[in-house]
């Protein structure tokens, strides 16, 4: 079985966010994309952890492959890749 690692996790919520969300990515900028999607990932890591405490015996991928679609593999952007941050306005 393939270990999910939060770094294939990141990678792969990168990928698909720059390709599907690319006016949220303009938006938001690159230093939040990556906070969003770190904090996206850790969310989805303990959606697996609780879906493998619940079947026993599922590997990483498998809990990857129910988990990802709440926060890192979406049909449409989280409400933090559409707003701009207040910060770079004040500079």
């Amino acid at each position: 079985m393939d270990t999910m690692t939060d770094g294939k996790m990141l990678s792969m919520t990168l990928d698909h966010w720059t390709r599907k969300f690319r006016k949220a990515c303009r938006i938001s900028g690159k230093e939040k994309i990556l906070a969003t999607a770190k904090a996206a990932v850790a969310l989805t890591r303990r959606e697996m952890d609780a879906i493998k405490l619940l079947s026993p015996g599922m590997g990483d991928y498998e809990a990857w492959t129910e988990a990802r679609g709440l926060y890192c593999i979406t049909a449409k952007p989280l409400p933090e890749l559409l707003q701009k941050d207040d910060e770079d306005d004040d500079e």
